[in-house]
């Protein structure tokens, strides 16, 4: 019984290939906003005197949380209804089972690795180059509880958010109009959605989201994805950084 009532909007409207100029919107779109939020309306909140961790969190809900809503929007326009069945099998949140756990741990390993190897690349290049960019990260206090709170918070709304619109949404109909590399297209413009709160530190960032991409797509799930984003957030925290 509960199977028939899925089957209409799981199983009788099939997903659209999203060709190249659409792949451009919906990255391109959010990309935009992002940094707008984060270069512009951070700096003009914390000007205002709000503090700093407030003003991060109005703009992360704001042009990153923004991504699920936008989420909910692309499915009714599918045609699908907005219950948990149909959003489940349509965004992919499957459960990790199997030898599924071995590419996720391999995948966490690839992911991390690329991650602090990466950026301590970029991060060196760009101190000997002498280049500077906004200071757009959250201003974690360990001695503040509410200041913890809020991290986690900010925490939850953007792996939500950019899993559930990038891999969730995104990549299925990516992966019908582009194939088997669809991974390294939709991992290198991932990375570059993050030019505004990353700067020129995104170039490290590109093997890391290749590597989320990668497992994404071939696992057919999205739920991996956001246990390796999961796992770098806890890591980040107890190394002291962001």
């Amino acid at each position: 019984m509960k199977h028939a009532t899925q089957s209409p909007a799981i199983h009788q409207i099939p997903l659209k290939p999203m060709p190249l100029w659409q792949t451009a919107l919906f990255f391109g779109i959010p990309a935009v906003l992002i940094a707008l939020g984060f270069l512009v309306a951070l700096p003009l909140l914390k000007q205002t005197g709000l503090q700093p961790m407030y003003a991060y969190t109005i703009v992360q809900a704001v042009c990153i949380g923004g991504l699920l809503p936008a989420t909910l929007i692309a499915m009714r326009l599918e045609g699908r209804p907005l219950n948990w069945p149909t959003m489940r099998a349509r965004l992919r949140l499957k459960p990790i089972v199997g030898e599924s756990w071995n590419w996720v741990t391999i995948g966490i390993l690839v992911f991390i690795g690329s991650y602090y190897a990466g950026l301590w690349v970029v991060n060196a290049l760009v101190k000997q180059a002498g280049l500077r960019f906004p200071d757009t990260g959250f201003p974690l206090d360990a001695g503040s509880a509410i200041n913890r709170a809020l991290w986690i918070v900010n925490l939850v709304i953007g792996i939500a958010a950019e899993e559930l619109w990038w891999r969730g949404y995104v990549l299925p109909r990516q992966e019908l109009a582009h194939g088997q590399r669809t991974w390294l297209l939709h991992g290198i413009l991932w990375a570059l959605t993050h030019v505004g709160t990353s700067g020129w530190l995104v170039i490290g960032l590109i093997i890391p989201c290749c590597a989320v991409a990668f497992i994404a797509q071939g696992l057919k799930n999205t739920t991996p994805a956001i246990a390796m984003q999961v796992f770098l957030a806890s890591l980040n925290l107890i190394l002291g950084g962001l």
